[in-house]
């Protein structure tokens, strides 16, 4: 709970503040209090029997408010039982007692000392027949079951809801707001003070003022009540239209220890359901930035630090010039979401508010408020659970309404007009003095106060499409000051089209250069083929020519061994053989011959086949690097081929687009003519 933290009082500390706080009394008599119209007690458990003995008159209205620790079926009940049938109640549960006189005894302090949310104890305020002219006490139904719920009803369709069951209220008496006064008790948990307020004024059916607030309890949050004396109820509001008769009059006193500081927020994104604010707008860059980094920023702090900067801070809108406070509940850090007490919506401006001195201030105010107006008869009080959690210092000085017949309880909200936190509200009843003036600043500007209500809730949408026309006139402003920028784009972008056009072509050429080189590249390529097979036929025939020649070797080799074998015989024979051997030996001559031209045959041969294998070589090489030119080539021309058809593609698009940028010239000249006009409207 945001900022709430309290040290546990012991059970004798509890008693002994229920026994002194309540009854310690003050030692002045009661001597300013004037007829008695209203009474006021604060009661123990065991002192409400009896109860009706000790009102000095015949009540139209028993109103009371129960510790949340009491039985508050059964305290309610015990009330309502010891009274007449046509006494009427309004009942809540609350956070902390405020009472100022117990019967005739002034007591010490209006606050309970009881820690809040805690105690058990009953404050009540008796109102005589003679104030009243009528009083109707209505139950509304606020539909608030799914208000947790993840997929709830919208705010529109909750007032919507609730404004029907206004238009079945049927009151007796015609409502004038100089003697009609509703008094409102509203569920604290069901988070729709400000649905309902809504649907009041949007049923244009009770023209006076809704003061009150929303039942208290256990700072827990889990429960709270509020009872007409027939049934406790939830998820509801019950509302006592009081209508005084002549001669008695109703004031409306508003107090707030808070002074207004010069910075404010404008809330860009919330859910007013959830009461959770995500963004403010950033009015300068004209963006969203997340609640807690734009008040960390401010503060200059953390965010884990952002909840102890905020203790003497709260939050404020401003209505007919009158501050109404919006308190933090919590900080979630890890959702970067700052929910808060009451509703708020896209469109509204915080002001930043600071804590002043509480007793200081209710003095002051209360003071001003008395002006022009005769002793009150009794006051019934509304005061934020808040107040008496971040004040607690303070409250044993407030002597505000020590001689005032006063209750009151400490709220979860209070109710004026529209819900607000942090902030004493109260209900003041006067009897009218002959000859002199009675003043209200509530009451005698209602009209202005209700239209200003009303306003609230239909400028909240005003407010949205105020900061949507500020960020229309800011992006009109933007866009007038980049026209020159986007008019050259559109110039460029012609001339781009051209330009890409012209590419097209160059690539054509480029594409076709390549082609014609690559067909050069591969006809080369062929021819070398075949030459490499003619070279690979010649050194076939060449090797062909080589054993033929070894063949004849071997025939030399065998005619000289013939012929050295024909001398040898030659030689045998004698003069018989010296003409053989002549033949012998020119054979052999011939044979060696024959050999020694072999050899030199053979060594030519060899050369030439030596010369092939390298042109084979050196062809094959050729080829090698021919097959490459070839490859590579024709994936340059692919990439030349892809890169011409981006190009074509380029210029389609640029080309199907020209007419749009004929018509984007026509616009910017249409958005020069728009600046003109509002300028001209804003002038005006």
């Amino acid at each position: 709970m945001f900022g709430f933290i309290f040290r546990k009082k012991t059970r004798q500390e509890k008693n002994n503040e229920n026994q002194v706080s309540q009854h310690e009394v003050q030692q002045s008599p009661l001597d300013s209090i004037p007829d008695r119209y209203i009474f006021t007690l604060s009661l123990s458990p065991s002192e409400l029997e009896g109860l009706r003995s000790r009102i000095p008159f015949d009540p139209a209205l028993i109103t009371g408010f129960v510790s949340q620790d009491l039985p508050f079926q059964d305290v309610t009940n015990q009330i309502a039982r010891q009274m007449d049938s046509s006494c009427k109640f309004l009942f809540g549960t609350t956070a902390g007692e405020l009472c100022s006189i117990d019967g005739d005894r002034p007591l010490a302090e209006l606050y309970s000392r009881a820690t809040p949310g805690e105690g058990k104890h009953v404050v009540l305020m008796a109102i005589s027949r003679e104030i009243f002219q009528d009083v109707q006490i209505v139950q509304i139904p606020l539909f608030s079951e799914d208000i947790s719920a993840q997929d709830s009803r919208t705010a529109a369709q909750r007032v919507s809801l609730i404004e029907e069951e206004l238009a079945k209220v049927q009151l007796p008496f015609k409502v004038n707001f100089q003697d009609t006064l509703a008094m409102t008790l509203i569920d604290g948990l069901s988070s729709s003070e400000n649905f309902l307020m809504e649907a009041v004024y949007q049923s244009k059916r009770f023209p006076c003022l809704f003061a009150g607030g929303s039942a208290g309890g256990k700072l827990d949050f889990k429960d709270t009540f509020i009872s007409d004396g027939r049934g406790v109820y939830r998820h509801k509001a019950v509302i006592a239209f009081l209508k005084l008769r002549p001669g008695f009059r109703f004031g409306i006193f508003k107090s707030q220890n808070f002074r207004k500081l010069d910075t404010s927020f404008v809330v860009s994104a919330a859910n007013p359901v959830k009461r959770e604010v995500f963004e403010f707008l950033d009015r300068q860059a004209l963006s969203n930035v997340n609640i807690i980094d734009s008040l960390c920023e401010h503060f200059q702090c953390k965010p884990n630090e952002l909840e102890s900067r905020l203790e003497n801070y709260s939050f404020g809108l401003e209505v007919n010039d009158e501050i109404y406070v919006r308190s933090v509940m919590s900080i979630d850090l890890d959702r970067k979401v700052v929910t808060f007490y009451c509703d708020v919506s896209p469109g509204e401006e915080l002001f930043l508010l600071e804590r002043t001195d509480l007793q200081t201030v209710t003095d002051s105010d209360f003071a001003e408020f008395m002006k022009n107006k005769p002793q009150p008869l009794g006051a019934l009080l509304n005061d934020c659970i808040l107040r008496r959690v971040f004040n607690q210092s303070a409250l044993a000085g407030v002597r505000t309404f020590q001689n005032i017949p006063s209750i009151g309880f400490s709220t979860f909200g209070e109710i004026l007009g529209v819900n607000i936190n942090q902030t004493l509200t109260a209900i003041v009843f006067f009897k009218e003095e002959p000859g002199q003036e009675f003043v209200d600043d509530y009451v005698d500007d209602f009209v202005n106060k209700y239209s200003g209500f009303k306003d609230y809730f239909k400028s909240r949408r005003e407010r949205v499409l105020a900061n949507v026309n500020l960020l229309m006139e800011a992006t009109l402003e933007r866009v007038s000051r980049n026209l020159p920028v986007m008019t050259t784009l559109v110039d460029a972008l012609v001339n781009a089209q051209q330009a890409t056009n012209n590419v097209e072509k160059t690539l054509d050429r480029v594409r076709q250069t390549f082609q014609d080189y690559t067909s050069q590249v591969g006809a080369s390529q062929d021819r070398n083929s075949v030459l490499a097979t003619s070279v690979d036929s010649l050194a076939a025939n060449v090797a062909h020519i080589e054993s033929i020649l070894k063949a004849l070797g071997d025939i030399t080799d065998r005619t000289n061994l013939l012929a050295l074998n024909a001398s040898i015989e030659a030689a045998r024979a004698g003069e018989h053989g010296r003409g053989f051997s002549v033949v012998a030996e020119e054979v052999g001559k011939l044979a060696v011959k024959t050999q020694s031209s072999l050899n030199e045959t053979r060594g030519t041969i060899s050369g030439v086949i030596t010369g092939i294998k390298k042109i084979s070589d050196s062809m094959e090489s050729s080829n090698q690097v021919l097959r490459q030119i070839v490859d590579r080539s024709q994936s340059l021309t692919d990439m030349v081929q892809n890169l011409s058809s981006q190009s074509v593609e380029a210029s389609s698009i640029l080309e199907a687009q020209t007419g749009k940028l004929e018509k984007m010239r026509e616009e910017i000249a249409t958005i020069e003519k728009y600046k003109d006009a509002y300028q001209m409207l804003v002038r005006s």
